[in-house]
């Protein structure tokens, strides 16, 4: 199945969820306050971008409990993150929608709350590309990186929002003199492209260590001043 072929069925399957569920979260709106007055998954889906460590970190813990609500939790995490699973896809030539939704999936259910209760989606986003990448072989580093750049590089939205928003925050990083041009061209090609270091270093005629070393020099700049970039 094609990723255009998956993501219509995803989105279809949505349509139906969305409107369904009541009973299970009627349930939510009572034990989470960031859900109160949600009558349908629909209705959770759309309190993500407000509260979003409060909302997923709740499902997420949800998924994991396995319950009966587990399935439909984990659904709308998925639903969540489906826009920017498919710009990560895009950007993969070996792996597809499927590969990195299946990974989002085990994510889920893996992620660690009580270690990482903040930057939920944008950790679950990261993890996933990080665990598509060492299917395919590649070695993954570490990839040490500030809640509030987190933050700041995450939109939960539809996929060129997304990307709209790295490509911003990376914009005023450089305009506050925070980094350099190549570097800037660097992250956005890491971080809204989802190329990995090799393809940003073939990209930018750089080796794959010069690349890590540029986007660890960067995010350090751009963590210590995160509040001059909330701010702009």
């Amino acid at each position: 199945m094609s990723g255009v072929e998956l993501l219509h069925r995803l989105n279809a399957e949505w349509s139906r969820t969305a409107v369904g569920g009541r009973a299970d979260v009627d349930r939510w709106a009572g034990e989470e306050p960031a859900l109160a007055g949600c009558r349908t998954p629909g209705d959770v889906l759309a309190c993500v971008p407000g509260t979003p460590d409060a909302v997923l970190s709740f499902l997420v813990g949800r998924a994991q409990a396995g319950g009966e609500d587990a399935q439909l939790a984990g659904r709308v995490v998925v639903q969540a993150l489906l826009g920017k699973m498919v710009l990560l896809a895009r950007a993969d030539r070996r792996s597809g929608l499927g590969d990195y939704v299946s990974q989002l999936w085990c994510q889920v259910l893996r992620y660690p709350l009580g270690r990482r209760p903040r930057s939920v989606a944008a950790n679950l986003w990261m993890d996933t590309r990080k665990a598509v990448r060492r299917e395919q072989g590649e070695k993954v580093e570490p990839l040490l990186v500030g809640d509030d750049v987190l933050d700041e590089l995450w939109v939960l939205s539809q996929p060129p929002a997304d990307v709209l928003s790295v490509r911003r925050v990376v914009a005023e990083a450089e305009a506050l003199g925070l980094v350099d041009e190549l570097s800037a061209r660097v992250l956005v090609s890491v971080y809204a492209d989802g190329l990995s270091s090799a393809e940003a270093g073939e990209r930018h005629a750089m080796s794959t260590d010069l690349v890590r070393w540029r986007c660890s020099r960067a995010r350090r700049r751009m963590a210590a001043a995160a509040d001059r970039l909330v701010a702009a």
